[in-house]
């Protein structure tokens, strides 16, 4: 499991159950010039800033799937759904998202609004997004991946010599193993 620590004024808040909460997600997309834009929402209206950062409200989540997490860190998923106004949408679908980073927080806040604190739910990268338009609203179905499952990928690099000139333009150590690799040896005699 995750290690996920909250603040002793948090954990008394909790205990004494005067505590709400709600998600807030941040996508880092590119815009039409390719630089990298992060999207911040949460499952309000208004503006709210959370952990320093301002998140717009983007209307009522309706669904992040569960999580769950393993001993042997297994590589699961997650998806979120959420409802928004249909201007709002447009964010994410003229934009380029898939392989960013994508965040939910589970964010704390007392009886009257004031953010208490925040923990890290989910962090990965943005796999797939489907939505479904209508007239005033929309929805919004955003699939990420796990960071987790970059470190069961397989580098695309090979003992070549492209590939060792990829970061050493310089470097000729590997030239000669295409000459090398169909000659017969004979060892030891």
């Amino acid at each position: 499991m995750a290690s996920r620590t909250l603040s002793s004024a948090l954990l008394t808040a909790i205990e004494q159950d005067v505590v709400n909460h709600f998600f807030a997600v941040s996508v880092v997309i590119l815009d039409a010039n390719n630089a990298e834009q992060t999207i911040r929402v949460w499952t309000g209206i208004g503006d709210k800033t959370i952990d320093g950062q301002v998140y717009t409200g983007a209307g009522t989540l309706l669904s992040i799937s569960g999580i769950d997490e393993t001993q042997d860190f297994a590589m699961n998923g997650i998806t979120i759904g959420l409802s928004m106004e249909s201007n709002f949408l447009t964010n994410f679908t003229s934009k380029e998202y898939q392989g960013k980073e994508v965040e939910v927080k589970l964010v704390f806040t007392d009886s009257a609004g004031a953010v208490l604190g925040s923990m890290l739910y989910f962090q990965g990268f943005t796999d797939l997004i489907s939505y479904k338009q209508g007239k005033e609203t929309s929805v919004l179905g955003l699939k990420a991946e796990n960071k987790l499952l970059k470190f069961g990928k397989n580098a695309s690099l090979f003992y070549t010599a492209e590939g060792q000139k990829r970061f050493y333009p310089t470097d000729n150590g590997f030239d000669s193993v295409t000459t090398i690799q169909d000659q017969n040896l004979t060892w030891g005699g």
